[in-house]
């Protein structure tokens, strides 16, 4: 029923322990659209367990949502590819009772979401015209007061915790805001915009454009690959709300993990006037 493959002591040795959990995923499962579908298991008796016995008390078995069960004997770790993200999920979820009722120990789960560990299809070829071409926002603001301000906001975005997403959305905001300001005051600005999550690293910003383009025109798209996070403002909102009920293999396969509303989008227009007031007060002290 299931392609498993149960793999030896002297296999597992080869496969070799720093590898990590990475380099024991066979490469067919490492493409972007199995990213959150990838469950590691940890606890179980690999020496003795058996790969059918394993699968019968995996969430899914019943249904066909399991499609991969691979035992590494050696290194005690077994892993399990599922068919959705829903079954993945279920399985990181299971208590401890259950494990402890089959097999009598417990068993730790933990779903495979390392952007760095899934690759995929190389990056769209742009479309001949992406985003408008636009005059400086500032006109007239000294060229190192614009970057004295961009550099502060990237030491702020280097404290962001990596699940504060309000932080970091927050962040994105101020970028845009040196770059679009009259964006972000506009009173249709939550329903244009969305914020992208768990972006693959070797996305860069005209892939992004790109693969944007195909949901409609774009305003503006501000990356930032150290926090795998992104803003996106398109020109009509029925685009956003495309991208936001994006399905999640639809999303992995363009690389990044979830698109959904700007949270703290109320501050939006409060952001950009904050900005332009700091750009201000710099630009005086630069020319002093």
């Amino acid at each position: 029923m299931f392609p498993f493959a149960v793999v030896t002591a002297g296999a597992a040795a080869a496969a070799g322990e720093e590898l990590g959990v990475g380099g024991m995923i066979p490469p067919f499962f490492t493409r972007p659209e199995y990213m959150g579908r990838i469950v590691q298991m940890r606890g179980l008796d690999t020496q003795h367990c058996d790969a059918r016995e394993v699968a019968s008390s995996i969430h899914g078995q019943d249904d066909g949502d399991l499609e991969a069960l691979i035992i590494y004997r050696q290194q005690g770790l077994v892993i399990a590819v599922f068919g959705t993200t829903q079954g993945a999920r279920l399985q990181a979820l299971e208590s401890d009772d259950n494990w402890i009722s089959i097999f009598g120990r417990k068993v730790t789960c933990e779903l495979v979401c390392d952007p760095a560990l899934f690759t995929g299809p190389p990056a769209p070829a742009p479309p001949d015209e992406l985003l408008p071409v636009r005059a400086a926002p500032y006109s007239g603001m000294h060229p190192m007061a614009i970057q004295a301000v961009h550099d502060l906001y990237e030491e702020e975005r280097k404290v962001c915790a990596p699940d504060d997403v309000h932080a970091i959305a927050g962040v994105l905001l101020k970028f845009a805001a040196l770059s679009q300001p009259d964006l972000l005051r506009l009173s249709s600005f939550p329903d244009r915009a969305v914020l992208l999550l768990g972006i693959h690293p070797a996305r860069n910003w005209d892939y992004f454009v790109a693969a944007m383009s195909t949901y409609g025109g774009l305003e503006e798209l501000v990356l930032c690959p150290p926090s795998s996070a992104a803003l996106v403002i398109f020109k009509s909102w029925s685009s956003a709300s495309k991208v936001c009920w994006e399905t999640t293999a639809r999303c992995l396969s363009l690389g990044f993990i979830e698109g959904r509303p700007v949270p703290g989008w109320e501050r939006a227009a409060r952001i950009a006037d904050e900005v332009h007031a700091l750009l201000l007060r710099v630009d005086a002290a630069v020319r002093m």
